[in-house]
């Protein structure tokens, strides 16, 4: 029971996890006809999941190996102490591209124009914030970057919004079987998993100084809310072979 526990607790199971959804949502990508391999439905969602899988194998590495983190520090920092943390992988390819990634998804699956707009108007600014604030050394890669953690991840959730206003509004989307529409389960989870994430990061430092415990089990409880994600990610590519029936009734491209 202590080895179960410790492996719950542990990451290992988490890059286990990613490794088999990958590659699961791979083959079932290819087992698309051609027409549906084209669109942004399924191709946001295999992307999301590539770059997981990129970013927390690199993130491994570069922790089991911190000299791989002495060219960034040497080229791009070398006034910085090298400590040779590896955070960086996370803020570019996590909380930076990732989180573009999540927000063009939900994008695509609105389908009110002004809704797309003002999402699309969230991606501009943000990541034109977020290049200014990296590109003027007051927030480097190799730092915690809260204000553009809060950002992206706020703009995630305000997307969110904007997507269940969208199923409330549409006329189009009155008669959807919600249970069916793999969409909605998309963004329920998003939604929980974000929200959930914000709220962990605005109390991150008290809960590090007065209960680490607590802390770490919120972190395995995030894994498990984003192994859903990638899971019901697997289950979209795989509509054809896993449901009898179509599981979206509108077109998201």
């Amino acid at each position: 029971m202590d080895f179960l526990i410790d492996f719950i607790l542990s990451y290992r199971w988490y890059l286990i996890a990613v490794k088999v959804l990958t590659l699961l949502s791979f083959f079932l990508y290819w087992t698309l006809p051609r027409r549906e391999r084209r669109l942004k439905f399924f191709t946001y969602p295999l992307g999301i999941m590539v770059l997981v899988f990129f970013y927390e194998h690199l993130g491994s590495l570069t922790n089991t190996n911190r000299e791989w983190n002495g060219f960034i520090y040497d080229y791009f920092y070398p006034n910085y102490p090298r400590n040779l943390y590896n955070v960086w992988v996370y803020n570019i390819f996590s909380n930076q591209l990732g989180s573009i990634l999540f927000l063009l998804l939900i994008r695509n699956l609105i389908q009110n124009p002004r809704f797309k707009r003002i999402i699309g108007g969230l991606i501009v600014s943000i990541t034109g914030v977020t290049l200014i604030l990296e590109l003027s050394g007051v927030l480097p890669i190799i730092n915690s970057q809260p204000m553009i953690f809060y950002l992206f991840y706020g703009g995630i959730i305000i997307s969110c919004g904007l997507f269940f206003m969208d199923l409330l509004t549409n006329p189009k989307l009155m008669d959807m079987d919600l249970l069916r529409e793999l969409s909605f389960w998309q963004v329920t989870l998003i939604l929980f998993y974000f929200s959930m994430v914000f709220l962990i990061q605005i109390a991150f430092n008290y809960l590090w100084a007065t209960q680490p415990e607590l802390l770490s089990a919120l972190h395995t409880i995030l894994r498990f809310m984003f192994t859903l994600i990638m899971i019901i990610f697997t289950l979209t590519l795989g509509h054809r072979l896993i449901f009898k029936k179509p599981t979206f009734t509108i077109s998201y491209d």
